[in-house]
């Protein structure tokens, strides 16, 4: 395993959110989700932050 190419290990993201002991490396984790990927399986538009009520509006036309 190299610094670059980690695997994806749940056990150790657990470990480190329930504050269950020290993690052997450091998680990474990205907080955020994809709008257009999320819209699609709920099958609506969702609010977008920074977004006027104009282009809101604009963007649930499409």
């Amino acid at each position: 395993m190299t610094r670059n190419n980690r695997e994806p290990n749940f056990e150790r993201l657990r470990v480190a959110l329930l504050r269950q002991g020290e993690p052997d490396l450091l998680p990474f984790v990205e907080l955020k989700y994809d709008h257009e990927i999320m819209e699609a399986i709920l099958g609506r538009t969702i609010p977008r932050a920074g977004y006027s009520a104009h282009e809101k509006k604009a963007a649930s036309a499409i």
